[in-house]
């Protein structure tokens, strides 16, 4: 069997404390690269699928330039087979990648196609379900569990449907899947693994050469609309002036707090007795 899980590299900004203007006052000790956390639950997906079936394969498949080489290296330590780079500076949208990746996982005969449910940077969730339909292959959505059955050739799988709910759902091979992170527990490479991954040869292998037309152009990026602050009515019964500071300060309560100072077992009193006066705890 051979497992083919579609890893991207991401980069995300952790502070705005540089003097650079022209990158928005960042520097590039203000970023870190790393790979798509979704994409790991999918490569951590694939690797328990290999424990349970001997002579599974899994491949690596990342497109782009190399920001993340260390990560990748890392994720080939934790078990996979081989690493495989779509080397391509074509500005692609959603659909042009998902174009790159399903023509050379179908080059490499992919029975199983893993990838995230979506991406931290972007959070489309478009690639994986545009694979499946660029190879015409069946797509499950958001896994949380996988399990497969060689006798049958065929998987069933745990996905999430949102609000707690999951869904049992069986598909045969060849298929495409995108994980989500629930509850998987990641695994940590060994420093052995780690010296075979970092002198591995990353392959290259080259996509389709033409680049179509983006099918969807991103027009406007709008901020999330701030929620409208929920005040309570004031108390009719109250003077007129007594209305208009509780409707100004939100509440007609005064919030007080309360100093303790003094030893350990002081304090641990002082507590007590705060704790009991207001009912959290039985005198």
């Amino acid at each position: 069997m051979k497992i083919v899980v579609c890893i991207k590299q991401i980069e995300q900004v952790y502070a705005r404390s540089g003097m650079d203007p022209e990158h928005h006052f960042l520097t590039p000790l203000d970023r870190i690269v790393r790979v798509n956390p979704y994409d790991e639950a999918a490569l951590e997906a694939a690797l328990r699928i290999k424990e349970n079936i001997p002579g599974t394969r899994i491949i690596l498949l990342t497109l782009g330039a190399m920001i993340a080489e260390d990560e990748l290296r890392r994720c080939l330590a934790l078990g996979a087979d081989a690493l495989h780079h779509i080397d391509t500076d074509l500005p692609l949208d959603p659909y042009g990648k998902s174009k790159q990746l399903a023509s050379v996982a179908r080059q490499l005969g992919a029975d199983l196609i893993l990838c995230g449910k979506e991406s931290m940077d972007r959070q489309n969730g478009l690639v994986g379900a545009l694979i499946a339909g660029h190879l015409n292959r069946p797509f499950v959505s958001a896994i949380v569990d996988l399990e497969y059955f060689s006798d049958e050739d065929r998987i069933e799988a745990t996905r999430s449907c949102g609000r707690g709910v999951r869904e049992r759902v069986s598909c045969p091979l060849p298929a495409v899947l995108s994980a989500d992170m629930g509850l998987y527990t990641y695994r940590v490479p060994r420093h052995t693994d780690l010296e075979k991954a970092a002198a591995a040869t990353i392959q290259s292998v080259a996509g389709p050469i033409e680049c179509t037309d983006a099918m969807v152009s991103s027009l406007q990026t709008m901020p999330p609309r701030p929620r409208p602050k929920q005040t309570v009515a004031p108390d009719s019964s109250l003077p007129t002036i007594e209305r208009v500071q509780q409707l100004l300060t939100g509440s007609k309560i005064e919030k007080k707090g309360r100093m303790l100072q003094g030893e350990p077992e002081e304090l641990v009193e002082g507590i007590m007795d705060f704790l009991t006066e207001h009912g959290f705890v039985e005198a």
